[in-house]
Order: C-alpha cells, then structure tokens, then sequence
C-alpha cells in the first residue's frame, strides 16, 4: 500500500513537472504552440495527473486530465 501510494505521488509529480514545462516552453515561445512537443509534454503530463487524481479519488481533476488528454491527442493525430 506505502509503495503504492508513493508510486502514483510520483507519478502526479512527474505530470506536474511535464505540463508546467509544456506552459513555460508555449509561453516563452520557445515552441510554436501548435508543436508536436508542445502536445506531446500535455499529453503525457495531463495522463500522469489523471492516473494520480484517480487513485487520489479526485474526481474534478480527474476529468480535467481526461479532457486536457484527448484533446492534446487530438491534436498530436492531426500532425501527422
């Protein structure tokens, strides 16, 4: 149960990390907003976050994850 906990603690940490990077590279300009980087760190962060909020039992942020992933995978199927 502690290994549990402490693997999806990560796991919402690492979601953080991946989408506050995708914000600062967008917002920086670092990236163009339409890259594939841009929806791929979304992508993968707003899928950390969602596992996490699960687990958590955090239904609102749950569903914003959800939401916030299948439209960063949306976008990244339209890239190619």
């Amino acid at each position: 149960m502690i290994f549990n906990q402490f693997f999806y603690n990560i796991l919402g940490w690492i979601g953080l990390g991946l989408l506050l990077v995708g914000f600062y590279i967008d917002a920086t300009n670092k990236v163009a907003e339409d890259s594939k980087i841009y929806f791929l760190l979304n992508l993968l962060g707003s899928v950390s976050l969602a596992v996490h909020s699960y687990f958590i039992g955090s239904t609102p942020i749950l569903i914003l994850n959800v939401v916030w992933a299948g439209i960063s995978l949306s976008k990244l199927l339209k890239k190619h």
